[in-house]
């Protein structure tokens, strides 16, 4: 078979633009899981898994007027786990598909068609396709039920559970993802998905290793251990099977048009997709001084204390301010005579991951350390290792990551800001308290009890 790679689309944002193409309108011959030959799936109307999970049809996504053939979780934001036509997309409404003379599927509408399927056998004829409760699409001998192509041989950007990544050279079969262009656009994107492994020492065996690409360079690396079931063969054989944690819910791993690997779970509580795990904070993501949490749950950008985002871009669509962010109040003038230094503290940050491009000061201690970026008008930053010794920051702080709690890669992290910014208000015991972080006045005051 050709290989194909596969694109992403995150349907918990684009859901707002699904069209109304999609549907309860059914086939009502032969049941509603299978299209057999001579009959034809015309937009609006779609044939639905046995389960009711998964559903086959026409949409139209965003505010596009290109339709396409695919199939989607069928809840009330329906999630898009595969596309026929991604690079060829059809202008009718009344598109359809059907099983043709040669007992392919095809898509067609008056003007042009386009063949979904492309196999050949003796005796293709008489074939029919049905959406398994799986979300595969399969086509099968009606004599023999030999099965002669199925849509999980050909992914998008999502894997459903049961479908494979990597290849087998034996059969010729290729599995990876590949991004949609935009939300709007489900043509192959610019990040794709692969498979390889590495010899860990820690397990004393092989581990599967996951590649997002952006064109030629690599984008994100890391290894996901929802991948429950692989096999590695030293006969051309190497893939892995991906088993949903929980076979209760609905589930999908995804890569979406930004980059991001996610594994999503579908709750009927509040009707929305849930990720619960991704490989976000991934290179730039969050733009300049910012911090990127991997363990939040939707929304991993923030900006850092004393900032604001740069041009209010909080889109839930990318989930990130990724115009980076600017201080909320600008540093006052600084001269190297060392006048400033009662004007500005530092903001002092637990378990994170240092950001990128980080300078080193020659200096033996913490203290010193810390002196000498308070000094140096040009250091925004700085952190202090007995191993590392002492790193500073002068410029656009980029990919700085918040980690989880008690992470033992954890690092101490000291962000410069004006006086101003640090000096905080609050209560402890029915105290009003006041805490300054400035140099040399690191210290609580406790002043007159309010109990209000």
């Amino acid at each position: 078979m050709d290989t194909l790679i596969p694109e992403i689309h995150l349907y918990d944002s684009q859901s707002d633009h699904w069209k109304s193409s999609v549907n309860d309108e059914r086939l009502s011959t032969n049941g509603t899981d299978t299209i057999f030959q001579g009959q034809t799936i015309t937009n609006p109307k779609t044939i639905i898994s046995s389960n009711g999970k998964f559903e086959l049809g026409f949409f139209s996504p965003g505010k596009t007027s290109n339709y396409y053939l695919g199939i989607w979780q069928k809840v009330s934001k329906p999630a898009i786990v595969w596309v026929a036509n991604r690079e060829y997309p059809f202008l009718s409404s009344s598109s359809n598909l059907t099983i043709n003379s040669e007992g392919k599927l095809e898509i067609s509408d008056g003007k042009m068609s386009y063949k979904v399927t492309n196999i050949t056998t003796s005796n293709n004829s008489n074939t029919f396709a049905t959406l398994l409760d799986s979300g595969n699409l399969v086509l099968q001998l009606r004599s023999s039920l030999e099965v002669l192509w199925q849509s999980f041989d050909y992914p998008t950007d999502t894997l459903l559970s049961g479908m494979n990544l990597g290849y087998d050279q034996v059969y010729g079969n290729t599995w990876s993802l590949v991004s949609w262009r935009s939300l709007e656009d489900p043509a192959p994107g610019s990040f794709s998905l692969s498979l390889g492994y590495m010899y860990s020492t820690e397990y004393m065996d092989f581990d599967v290793n996951l590649t997002v690409w952006q064109g030629p360079q690599t984008y994100w690396t890391g290894s996901f251990h929802e991948f429950e079931n692989y096999s590695i063969y030293k006969n051309g054989r190497f893939y892995v099977t991906w088993v949903s944690p929980d076979t209760s819910r609905i589930m999908q791993m995804l890569l979406d048009a930004f980059g991001q690997l996610k594994i999503q779970s579908w709750s009927e509580d509040d009707q929305s997709w849930h990720t619960l795990k991704s490989s976000k904070c991934s290179y730039r993501l969050c733009g300049a001084f910012s911090v990127c949490n991997i363990t939040a749950v939707q929304k991993p950008c923030s900006c850092l204390k004393g900032f604001r985002p740069l041009s209010g871009n909080t889109s839930s669509e990318r989930h990130t301010y990724d115009q980076g962010c600017v201080r909320k109040t600008n540093l006052l003038q600084c001269n190297d005579s060392g006048d400033h230094i009662q004007n500005y503290g530092f903001y002092w940050m637990k378990f994170v991951d240092f950001p990128s491009d980080p300078k080193a000061f020659n200096v033996s201690s913490a203290l010193a350390c810390r002196s000498a970026c308070l000094r140096d008008c040009s250091c925004i930053a700085y952190s202090y290792d007995h191993i590392l010794g002492c790193l500073a920051w002068f410029s656009n702080l980029f990919d700085l990551k918040q980690l989880a709690i008690n992470d033992t890669s954890e690092k101490n992290f000291y962000l410069k800001l004006p006086a101003s910014e640090l000096i905080t208000v609050g209560k402890n015991n029915g105290n009003l308290t006041i805490t300054d972080h400035r140099p040399d006045a690191f210290r609580i005051l406790l002043i007159e009890s309010n109990p209000d």
